[in-house]
């Protein structure tokens, strides 16, 4: 039935009630829509913050992560601190987001980017010196690589545009996982 219809005075009549209830409690729930970029990153942190034996780890996925990787010397001494900061060049000219550290144990130093969300971990170490490999170390599994100076940057590349898994950036060290 198609027509205009018109709503008249007399058509509606409001009454005033007022109510008062007692005895019944009531806690609000507050649905908030709105999503800025704030609730964004708090929800990445919130997923992405995990406890792996004991340890914080944060998951971040390696598109999001702040720094790609952490370079460490095993020891600030006989060169490895100089060859360190020499690898740290070289990716930071090739445009990686790096951090370096020297300062505690090398297992402090794993812990401490596994708590900042640092995908890979690259130690430089005495056989560096003998044979320019260094030794990668993936954040989720805790295992262990050794790769060539000269094709790191191309495999990071490939690692961190998710066209490689961690497994094939080098040749494996056996029980690199730590316990």
């Amino acid at each position: 039935m198609a027509g205009e219809f018109k709503v008249l005075p007399t058509h509606v009549k409001f009454d005033w009630i007022e109510t008062k209830e007692s005895g019944r409690r009531f806690v609000p729930e507050v649905v908030e829509p709105s999503f800025g970029a704030e609730r964004l990153l708090y929800a990445a942190l919130e997923y992405a913050y995990t406890q792996v034996k004991d340890r914080v780890v944060l998951n971040l996925p390696v598109d999001i992560a702040p720094i790609q990787a952490s370079v460490f010397p095993l020891m600030a001494k006989d060169g490895l601190d100089d060859k360190a900061r020499s690898v740290c060049d070289v990716l930071r000219r090739a445009r990686f987001d790096v951090d370096y550290d020297e300062s505690g144990t090398i297992g402090r130093r794993y812990a401490r980017a596994d708590e900042i969300g640092v995908p890979i971990a690259i130690t430089i170490d005495y056989d560096t010196l003998k044979d320019e490999t260094v030794t990668l170390r993936d954040r989720i599994t805790w295992k262990q690589v050794r790769t060539p100076i000269t094709s790191l940057v191309e495999k990071l590349r490939a690692y961190f545009d998710e066209s490689c898994p961690f497994s094939t950036l080098g040749t494996p060290i056996a029980d690199s996982a730590e316990s």
